[in-house]
């Protein structure tokens, strides 16, 4: 359960995608697909908000390893 201090020092949406230089749309599928955690602050309609470590544990997800970067680059 989130305690009430967190909820000021979580990131809005606008925020998340200006830090990870993707738009608002790309995050909220992240969301759906469960690839990044996701708090509805305010009921059903309110706004999604984030913790920095969900970031990072998006962000540390989506690392590509040595023989996934070879490969990419032999389909160049």
């Amino acid at each position: 359960m989130l305690a009430f201090t967190e909820v000021d020092t979580m990131l809005d949406i606008e925020e998340v995608a200006e830090k990870l230089r993707i738009s608002e749309s790309t995050i909220r599928g992240l969301v759906r697909s469960g690839k990044l955690r996701a708090y509805r602050i305010g009921g059903k309609r309110g706004q999604l908000r984030f913790k920095d470590e969900d970031l990072t544990a998006y962000i540390d997800s989506t690392l590509v390893q040595p023989d996934q970067a070879q490969r990419a680059s032999a389909k160049n």
